[in-house]
């Protein structure tokens, strides 16, 4: 699968990072497997590509933050199923999600309401405050905290 991934640690300024083919996710007993169609970026991704290199021969797969439908369950999980739209953070120890892909256990995960195109009707309000009109398919708004609990993503589809 496509990825985007880096090598070595850099500042901000010379932070370079490529497109490559990284083989396939494996998927663990409690994961889902999600087929990744939005990614935030945090402010720890910032500072993990500036201190964290790979391994010799290796490489880094940030993004802990995505959403995406999914497309394969593990044996374990249980309220989750193929063709569920998600959302949710991945496990920093694992590859993130800056790749068409990414496995990450189910509780990590949270279901988008069947009948619903956004997370929850706050960011729905926040996109109204910003444009002065509801949100539309081709635009893409983004809040974002100072914890982890407090960003999201509007996108309608």
């Amino acid at each position: 699968m496509k990825a985007l991934v880096y090598d070595k640690a850099y500042s901000l300024e010379d932070f370079a990072i490529k497109l490559a083919e990284i083989p396939e996710t494996t998927l663990r007993e409690f994961d889902v497997l999600v087929d990744v169609h939005a990614v935030g970026i945090n402010p720890g991704e910032t500072f993990i590509r500036k201190t964290r290199s790979a391994e010799p021969g290796g490489r880094v797969l940030l993004g802990w933050e995505f959403a995406g439908v999914i497309v394969e369950t593990g044996s374990g999980v249980r309220g989750f199923n193929a063709g569920d739209r998600v959302f949710g953070t991945g496990d920093m120890t694992r590859d993130g999600a800056w790749a068409e892909r990414v496995a990450v256990d189910h509780a990590f995960s949270l279901g988008f309401p069947k009948a619903s195109r956004s997370l929850t009707p706050p960011p729905f309000r926040l996109a109204r405050s910003l444009l002065g009109r509801p949100c539309s398919a081709s635009r893409t708004i983004c809040q974002s905290g100072s914890n982890g609990c407090s960003s999201s993503e509007v996108r309608a589809e």
